[in-house]
């Protein structure tokens, strides 16, 4: 499943836009991450890759049901940070 994610720009928005494969995961107990594999690209307003300055929090556990997240954050060349979140749903199928 895809969820669209909408930026309204007159909001103040600047920090760079991240593109991720999915957009919500949900998997079995015990499978395994790797949430480097989900990110495909960050480029600031000018269309600069950034993607060097990514940065990936998670907290998932595999072995326990629940939800969890992984943040994907990414920085322009001016400091503006840009800032993701996939929602993990680890099930008891």
């Amino acid at each position: 499943m895809r969820l669209p994610i909408i930026i309204d720009e007159d909001l103040g928005f600047n920090g760079p836009q991240i593109e991720l494969t999915n957009y919500l995961i949900e998997a079995p107990i015990g499978t395994q991450f790797d949430p480097q594999s989900y990110f495909v690209s960050a480029v600031d307003r000018n269309e600069n890759n950034v993607s060097s300055t990514l940065r990936i929090e998670h907290n998932i556990n595999s072995d326990r049901e629940g939800t969890y997240y992984i943040h994907y954050y990414a920085t322009d060349s001016v400091g503006n940070l840009g800032h993701v979140v996939i929602p993990v749903i680890i099930r008891n199928d």
